[in-house]
């Protein structure tokens, strides 16, 4: 069955532990992991019937660490497994040896979740290289998820007058599940080869362009710079990325918005080792967390985060038109994760000087481009997202992804039990994640950040 598309946006999945009964038990314990298939086979066009997976080597007795990431800039996931060298896999793959043609057929399940099925294509293998104490020798198969090798046999020049949305649907559906190539790897009887959904949040405008000879997922984040939400989002912060759900052509103010409702709350518990390893609430403790660490104020200043002007010069009727924007008096017409804004005017002001200045044309080409909209506001927007940044470790859990918020309750520094619930709590969002794993533990890897901090407030008056 085709998947859904555009302009119709999933609501977010809520915390899947939420409708847990309290004191119920978990699956298994927090940290484990179950990889039910992770096999190392060919996709091969028997002629008569068809394509069919031939399945080469089991490798869940003989990888060492398994390795999936997401980045909210990235439109793939991607894979990387470090194998042990004893028994000599690579010499034993085929009478060729690899070839470029294998993929390898990963399902795991997590505590959160019932199972990931994802099938990742192998594009490198490293050089074989000694263990640190030249024990014995490792090497790293590198792969990415199987859309990658599809898109990059292809070219997209055509056409649009359309809005920003129906032509992500139009190249995801058209192109890339619409290929020669990928509706033959369809036909594999065992369903290896499954269909990736795609959700596409609505943006404005009818817009008259060429998408210049890219291929489909960079087109997809070329796009991503054209979309504008409207004036419910007036950053028009939109990413084109995958996650392990899917591909989302999203808007970030929307995740935001939304993810409020939805995002798991994780504690920084001192005491988290003495409760089961098989509750919630030692699930959702936080294992270790960096630094905070903030943006430059002077880079901030100059780049024009701060204050900036725009003028567009309209080429048709001979006239400039000029925004002026200010983020202190725009902070709250943005959708954001923090509360307050946390800087003070007063020394950016006396700092700044002349805004930066953008300078735009604009002719009857554009149509609705809303580039003038756009332009400024959104790197402005961008840079207040990044204002506070931290990478949390997490128990293993396949439920999260890049895109989701989560919550994080943190305490002041100290070893009073009374103390103030710290400022940096509060929600985050994930813009980088990493799945590792090997035969007997599961963390993930959260890359966290915030546009605003929290009022301070004591745990005794809630």
């Amino acid at each position: 069955m085709a998947p859904p598309f555009a302009g119709k946006f999933s609501a977010p999945k809520k915390d899947v532990l939420e409708d847990t009964q309290p004191g119920a038990p978990l699956n298994f314990a927090a940290g484990d992991i179950i990889v039910s298939k992770m096999m190392l086979g060919k996709l091969v066009d028997t002629g008569r019937f068809g394509v069919e997976f031939h399945a080469v080597i089991d490798l869940r007795d003989q990888y060492e660490v398994c390795q999936i990431v997401q980045d909210i800039e990235n439109p793939f996931l991607i894979c990387q497994i470090r194998m042990s060298n004893a028994t000599q896999l690579v010499e034993r793959i085929g009478s060729k040896g690899l070839q470029g043609e294998e993929f390898i057929q990963i399902n795991f399940n997590t505590p959160s979740r019932e199972q990931v099925e994802l099938l990742f294509h192998v594009g490198q293998i490293t050089p074989v290289k000694q263990t640190e104490h030249s024990t014995g020798s490792y090497f790293n198969i590198l792969c990415h998820t199987k859309e990658k090798i599809i898109q990059d046999t292809l070219t997209i020049n055509k056409a649009y007058t359309s809005t920003i949305a129906d032509a992500v649907e139009n190249i995801f559906k058209n192109y890339l599940q619409g290929s020669s190539v990928y509706k033959i790897f369809k036909t594999e009887p065992n369903n290896i080869w499954k269909d990736r959904e795609i959700t596409i949040d609505p943006t404005v405008g009818v817009q008259d362009f060429i998408v210049p000879g890219l291929q489909p997922l960079e087109a997809m984040q070329w796009l991503a710079n054209r979309a504008f939400g409207g004036s419910e989002f007036p950053a028009s912060y939109y990413a084109f990325y995958e996650d392990s759900n899917g591909f989302h052509f999203a808007n970030i103010e929307r995740l935001i918005k939304d993810g409020k409702k939805s995002g798991p709350i994780f504690t920084f518990d001192p005491n988290a080792a003495d409760k089961d390893v098989r509750s919630k609430q030692f699930f959702r403790s936080i294992q270790s967390l960096s630094g905070m660490s903030i943006p430059s104020a002077s880079v901030r200043i100059n780049d024009g985060t701060f204050k900036h002007n725009v003028r567009t010069i309209d080429m048709i009727h001979k006239k400039t038109i000029d925004q002026s924007f200010d983020m202190k008096e725009s902070f709250n017409k943005f959708e954001h994760t923090g509360a307050i804004f946390n800087n003070s005017s007063g020394f950016f002001d006396q700092l700044s000087g002349e805004p930066f200045e953008y300078l735009l044309t604009k002719d009857m080409s554009k149509l609705d481009a809303n580039i003038d909209n756009i332009t400024g506001k959104r790197l402005a927007y961008i840079n207040l997202m990044t204002s506070f940044k931290c990478i949390a470790q997490v128990f293993g859990d396949s439920n999260l992804n890049v895109g989701q918020l989560v919550y994080l309750d943190l305490p002041e520094p100290g070893t009073d039990e009374q103390r103030s619930i710290s400022m940096y709590r509060g929600y985050y969002l994930i813009t980088g994640l990493e799945h590792t794993f090997d035969k007997e533990k599961h963390n993930t890897t959260l890359s966290l950040t915030k546009d605003a901090l929290e009022p301070p407030r004591s745990r005794e008056t809630g």
